[in-house]
């Protein structure tokens, strides 16, 4: 099954501020490092960045492949 990006971008913010709350508790209890936590949602946030600029510039890969 494909995913347009718009979905997927929803998805990884969705999961981003899940992600904030599970892991301020999983922290805050001792079951997770901070540093861990940090790195995890940087990753995360590193795909958002990804997948914006992808949404940004998918009229020029369009373009792009209908000129070949």
């Amino acid at each position: 099954m494909q995913y347009s990006v718009k979905q997927q971008i929803q998805v990884v913010e969705w999961e981003i501020k899940r992600r904030q709350k599970v892991y301020q508790r999983l922290v805050a209890s001792g079951k997770m490092r901070q540093v861990e936590a940090d790195y995890q949602i940087g990753v995360m946030k590193a795909v958002l960045v990804t997948l914006n600029s992808m949404k940004e510039h998918m009229d020029l890969v369009k373009t792009d492949n209908q000129n070949e």
